[in-house]
C-alpha cells in the first residue's frame, strides 16, 4: 500500500489543491444561499420533529 501512495508526487498533490480564493459572491447568490439553508435548516428539524414525536 506504501507504494501505491508513493506514486503521487507531492507536487502534484499540492497543485491540485492550490487554486487560489474563490471569487466574490454576488448579492442574487449571496441571498438564494441563504435561503437553501433556511429551508434545510427548517426541513431537518421538522422531519426531526416528525421522527420524534412518537417517542414522546
Amino acid at each position: 500500500m506504501v507504494d501505491e501512495e508513493a506514486d503521487v508526487a507531492e507536487e502534484a498533490v499540492f497543485l491540485a489543491l492550490a487554486q487560489g480564493p474563490c471569487p466574490p459572491r454576488s448579492p442574487l447568490r449571496w441571498a438564494l444561499d441563504k435561503a437553501f439553508i433556511i429551508f434545510l435548516a427548517l426541513t431537518l428539524t421538522l422531519l426531526t420533529l416528525e421522527a420524534v414525536r412518537p417517542l414522546l
